[in-house]
């Protein structure tokens, strides 16, 4: 018997696979694509949660930790808190941790530098006159391009918040804080200041990091 010849794809076979191998190729392709950038908002998520987490550290450390000193104001001579601020700015007198043997009392303030980045400026404490220079400070980087900042303050047994903390003899019981960048969606930060909160409610203080 004659062996059967081979039969080979007609050419309307070969375009209708080459089809269907470029529809599948293609559906891979758009999977991939949605995947990676899936992968890059999950990652994108969690550096915002990382600062969200390392900056209201660091703040609730420092600013928490807020010295009750008492200073005199050069006018008057008036007893006055050193910790100053308004909605844009803040400033007080408190510890910072020990960084290459050097620590202690210093001069802190926090705002916006140029471009919107947030920093945290300080200079060790050295008596009451002369006032701080803050030509003269360290600055270290808490954020870049911050879009939103905002400052507010309560007195103890007050329910409003305040816009400024100016000439007060008392530290405010407590201080919050509200940053924004883009896409990002943070929470405010409410710090009790350990000096003029009773620790009853400091310890009532809910949330993340004492955000509220």
């Amino acid at each position: 018997m004659n062996p059967r010849r081979a039969r080979g794809f007609t050419l309307i076979e070969v375009v209708v696979a080459l089809t269907l191998l470029a529809v599948i190729l293609a559906g891979l392709i758009g999977a991939l694509v949605t995947f990676a950038r899936s992968a890059s908002r999950v990652d994108e998520r969690t550096l915002a949660s990382d600062d969200v987490r390392l900056v209201y550290a660091c703040l609730r450390q420092s600013l928490g930790e807020a010295s009750p000193r008492l200073r005199q104001r050069p006018e008057d001579s008036a007893s006055v808190s050193w910790l100053q601020g308004d909605d844009a700015r803040l400033e007080w007198l408190g510890l910072r941790p020990a960084r290459h043997g050097v620590g202690g009392l210093y001069h802190l303030r926090l705002g916006l530098g140029e471009g919107g980045d947030l920093f945290l400026y300080y200079l060790p404490y050295a008596g009451d006159d002369p006032p701080p220079d803050w030509n003269a400070a360290s600055a270290h980087l808490l954020l870049r391009g911050v879009t939103g900042f905002a400052i507010a303050y309560r007195a103890l047994d007050e329910p409003d918040w305040r816009p400024a903390w100016l000439d007060a003899e008392v530290l405010p019981a407590r201080v919050r804080i509200a940053l924004a960048r883009p896409r990002e969606v943070w929470p405010e930060l409410v710090v009790p200041v350990l000096a003029a909160e009773p620790l009853a409610d400091v310890e009532r203080a809910e949330g993340f990091g004492g955000l509220h």
